[in-house]
């Protein structure tokens, strides 16, 4: 029969070559790029300031411009993307970044019109 002590001995040799294992394992490890930082995204109403720079972007997409009222999404205060609350027609610049505001425009569109018909009922 072997002593306690022998076990103990043991148990403690086995978790230092395991600690040992795990220290190499992490260092081998290539570590993951860093995240793009986030740009902050704004949405709001569109106003009649607005106007022109929209009509830029829509002359580029549409061949009219669109009804208002508008739902206008920002990245670093500059309108990338707009969609008509009223036809849901939308214009954005040509980037990666004016998706992902199209597609947060068409939810925000979504729970303003879920909201219209709370209020009706």
């Amino acid at each position: 029969m072997l002593s306690a002590h022998y076990h103990i001995e043991m148990t403690r040799l086995r978790s230092a070559e395991l600690e040992q294992r795990a220290r190499r394992y992490r260092a081998s490890r290539k570590e993951p790029p860093p995240l793009p930082a986030a740009q902050p995204v704004t949405m709001r109403i569109g106003t009649l300031p607005d106007s022109a720079g929209l009509e830029q972007i829509a002359k580029r997409k549409l061949r009219r411009s669109l009804l208002a009222p508008l739902l206008i999404g920002e990245l670093a205060g500059r309108p990338v993307a707009a969609l008509s609350l009223t036809t849901g027609a939308i214009v954005a610049e040509r980037q990666n970044a004016a998706d992902d505001v199209v597609a947060l425009l068409r939810l925000r569109a979504l729970q303003l019109h879920r909201g219209d018909s709370r209020a009706r009922r």
